[in-house]
């Protein structure tokens, strides 16, 4: 699955894709169009592959602005915490990408093209990987990110940036980094987690690509990995 499914694999049933939310948000919450806008001055580009997420210019990814930095801390500032269930709180970022929060935030729940989306970035502070290039897939980054998040005490518990593309919250603590996460961006690091037969919401579904069966001894191998809503 391409990253630009976003944020959106949370939601309805075990996926959704790019072409649309059909997730049911609280009422009043209202579905402003089937995919979240590009900022204003990349909407141009809308056909082009999304920014790679390494912090050199030599591979084409543009530092975002000081205000998409700090719009997109925001966010992040505003979801859920402190006992949230964390299928909620992934649910919260396709609800920002609805437009349940305002048509200025929506821009953040999907990739951008030439620079990198502050918010998607921020994610990998969940992780001990500092995100490099392009092939750096961040499902798991999110996952584990919803998971602490889920743990964080303190509103701006949102972990500490890997880097200047986004802004520092409260660091997540090692404790909880250690037994409630994979502190991994590797989808197959959610492999060597407990499996269970019957399903329920908010469960962690786990796909592996083809070939892949003999590394999850080591809890290793890519796919993708989502929460299970039905």
């Amino acid at each position: 699955m391409r990253r630009r499914t976003l944020l959106s694999g949370s939601a309805s049933c075990l996926l959704m894709t790019k072409f649309g939310f059909a997730q049911n948000f609280e009422e009043g919450t209202k579905v402003v169009s089937p995919i979240p806008p590009l900022p204003s001055d990349l909407m141009s580009m809308e056909s082009m592959p999304a920014a790679a997420y390494e912090e050199t210019e030599n591979v084409g990814t543009a530092k975002p602005s000081k205000s998409e930095i700090d719009d997109a801390y925001d966010v992040l500032y505003g979801s859920p915490y402190d006992g949230a269930e964390p299928i909620d709180i992934a649910l919260y970022f396709v609800a920002v990408g609805a437009g349940a929060f305002g048509d200025s935030f929506r821009q953040y729940a999907r990739e951008w093209p030439v620079r990198a989306n502050p918010m998607i970035f921020h994610f990998f502070s969940s992780t001990q990987t500092q995100p490099a290039g392009d092939q750096t897939a961040w499902c798991a980054a999110f996952m584990n990110w919803c998971l602490l998040r889920s743990k964080s005490s303190v509103k701006e518990m949102i972990g500490k940036s890997p880097g200047s593309f986004s802004k520092d919250g409260v660091a997540f603590p090692s404790e909880n980094l250690k037994r409630y996460s994979t502190n991994s961006a590797s989808s197959g690091s959610f492999r060597c987690w407990n499996e269970i037969s019957v399903p329920e919401r908010g469960n962690i579904a786990v796909f592996k690509d083809s070939g892949t069966d003999t590394m999850t001894s080591s809890c290793r191998g890519t796919g993708h990995v989502a929460f299970f809503q039905s």
